[in-house]
């Protein structure tokens, strides 16, 4: 220990030292205990500001720290005093050995020690990051491995699905071809015949200016002929029946000019009538059976084009298949109407006059056959005159399609959703048609967003207006129109929830459903007692949304409400469970609202309705 003086270095007694640094311990103990004052300070104005206040308490947070770091200085320089004090107090002699001779030595090996140690740990480390980054590059190489086989395989598949779905097509398509080809040769074949025998018999009945005797000679010719003919006709193979000709109809003329005794010959049943017949019929099922296989392959590559994430090859695959499955359908639906108008023919020798609809007894053989065709026709995909045809249509026409109609309805509540498509067909007679099977639209909500279906979801107003100039408007920050978001044009895109693909809400669409199939109105005109349904008329987004509000709000009834299985609308049943709900919700409303009307307190107690369910019942007693 020295002092510096005049620059130059005076040492001090021990005494003078050992005071020194004990004067300087003691400083530092005053030192500590002034920092650690300071910090506990610091800790309870920290710990006292509340968790939310984030700034206040990050401003404490580094007070406490600055504190907390300046005491702990203090106590490193306190033992640094104190230990120096104690190596001052050793002898000078024993200090000076230790520090030139063994400490030096040990302190050497220390650091030798140590930096052996670090150098060990910093290996150590390195050779796990190697191990490391190897194990992730080999984990990553055998993903990448698995997620290329994956895609190799979904490849694969997709490109077999491809070619089985156009071999179906193709193999669909070659039937198709080969079956119009027989049926227009033996239509051919049966004209040829037909206009043959025709001409022959026409041949025959040339000479009416004839002598009585030659007129008797030529009328036994005739017989003999006609004879002959259908000796003939029953050595033939059976014949495919096609339309009526000019020369039916002549023949028909003939037949009228022609005596009761040739007439009555005439219409002798021919052997091979009945069995050709039975073949039309015959190939009249074969036809619906293919038009049902075809519209089950439309369906199907419809859905997975709406509903399946797929590569842009299968996705043209499919779109490819549904572009030819639509043509085979146009074309099998056109040779399933010349079939039918065929066995709708009221010309067949040997054919029961009650089979003929009693709605057209008062017309004529081709009368019957032009009414019953246009009737056929009515029910085609581009057909306008929907309202009119159905509930004026003969009652034969009116119930087949009403019990199709059904039946596909029943199969589809029968499932799960999603597990059964009705034919596209059904849906859109469903769609246009409000008489046929009303409880479509009040059996279940998944049933009628199902008929709201064409490939996606849209509202009864797009589908019919898709083309004007109001069908493109969207809800703008100066208006609203009641299409809450622009439609959806890809049909791989994901609609949002509650709205359809053509914007709408949903909700509003399904009310717009319901009304069309269940409601009437009539004529304020006293003597006007008909009713008429909606038709062909759509309501305007705007006015439907402003309907479907007011309607929720006057009625305490929202659109689930209206879903009853196995009640049909419209009878006694379905009515009363609907006013029982509406009663409910009814006292539920002036329950909320304080319980109290003109002075009486509404109550309500729970029973049983006629149909075993649960209903309030309002009692009302004296306030």
């Amino acid at each position: 220990m020295s002092t510096k003086s005049d620059g130059n270095l005076t040492p001090l007694t021990p005494i003078v030292a050992d005071e020194l640094l004990i004067q300087k311990v003691e400083d530092c103990k005053s030192k500590v205990a002034i920092a650690y004052t300071d910090m506990m300070a610091k800790k309870g104005v920290l710990d006292s500001l509340p968790a939310k206040q984030n700034t206040a308490r990050r401003s404490a947070q580094t007070a406490y720290t600055a504190a907390r770091r300046k005491h702990t200085q203090a106590e490193a320089a306190l033992t640094e005093a104190e230990k120096e004090l104690s190596l001052y107090q050793l002898n000078a002699q024993e200090l000076d050995q230790r520090l030139q001779g063994v400490s030096a030595e040990q302190e050497e090996k220390q650091l030798d020690g140590e930096a052996a140690a670090e150098k060990k740990q910093l290996d150590d480390e390195a050779v796990m990051e190697t191990k490391r980054i190897e194990d992730e590059a080999a984990a990553e190489k055998k993903r990448l491995e698995e997620k290329a086989a994956a895609e190799k395989k979904r490849l694969e598949e997709e490109a077999a699905e491809k070619k089985r779905l156009a071999d179906e097509a193709a193999a669909a398509v070659e039937k198709k071809r080969l079956d119009d080809e027989a049926v227009v040769a033996a239509e051919k074949k049966r004209l040829e015949e037909e206009e043959e025998a025709e001409k022959k018999r026409r041949d025959e009945k040339r000479p009416n200016t004839q002598s009585k005797p030659a007129r008797q000679k030529t009328k036994s010719t005739t017989k003999s002929s006609a004879k002959a003919g259908d000796a003939t006709a029953s050595k033939k193979e059976t014949k495919l029946p096609g339309k009526r000709t000019l020369t039916d109809v002549a023949a028909e003329k003939s037949d009228a000019s022609d005596g009761p005794n040739d007439k009555r010959k005439r219409k002798k049943k021919r052997p091979d009538a009945k069995q050709a017949h039975t073949n039309l019929k015959q190939t009249h099922t074969e036809l619906l059976s293919t038009l049902e296989t075809q519209n089950n392959l439309l369906e199907n590559a419809v859905y997975q084009l709406n509903n399946t994430q797929m590569s842009s090859e299968k996705f043209d695959g499919l779109t490819e298949t549904k572009k030819k499955t639509e043509a085979a359908i146009a074309e099998t639906r056109e040779a399933l109407q010349k079939v039918e108008a065929e066995l709708k023919d009221p010309s067949w020798e040997g054919r029961d006059s009650s089979e003929s609809d009693d709605d057209f007894s008062d017309l004529d053989a081709s009368q019957k056959i032009d009414v019953e065709t246009k009737w056929r026709k009515s029910f085609s995909p581009n057909a306008v005159n929907w309202l009119r045809t159905f509930p004026n249509g003969p009652e034969a026409w009116r119930t087949e399609m009403e019990k199709n109609a059904e039946a596909h309805i029943v199969k589809y509540l029968a499932v799960k959703p999603g597990e059964y498509q009705i034919p596209a067909d059904i849906r859109r007679l469903l769609r246009k048609i409000p008489e046929l099977a009303r409880q479509c639209a009040t059996s279940s909500r998944a049933l009628a967003l199902h008929i709201l279906t064409t490939g996606k979801t849209q509202c009864r107003f797009h589908e019919e207006k898709r083309s004007t100039l109001a069908a493109k408007e969207v809800d703008g920050p100066t208006k609203i129109v009641g299409v809450a978001y622009a439609k959806v044009d890809g049909k791989r895109i994901e609609k949002q929830e509650g709205i359809m693909h053509c914007g709408c809400s949903e909700t509003e669409a399904l009310w717009e459903f319901m009304w069309f199939k269940t409601w009437t109105v009539k004529s304020a005109h006293q003597k006007i007692t008909r009713e008429e349904t909606m038709g062909t008329d759509t309501l305007l987004s705007r006015h439907r949304a402003f309907f479907a509000q007011a309607y929720t709000v006057g009625t305490l009834l929202d659109i689930n409400d209206y879903y009853l299985p196995g009640l049909a609308p419209g009878t006694p049943e379905y009515d009363s469970a609907l006013r029982w709900k509406q009663v409910g919700r009814i006292i539920g409303v002036l329950n909320r609202m304080g319980g109290t009307a003109q002075g009486e307190l509404v109550l309500a107690r729970k029973e049983i309705d006629p149909l075993g369910r649960e209903m309030l019942v309002p009692v009302f007693d004296s306030a």
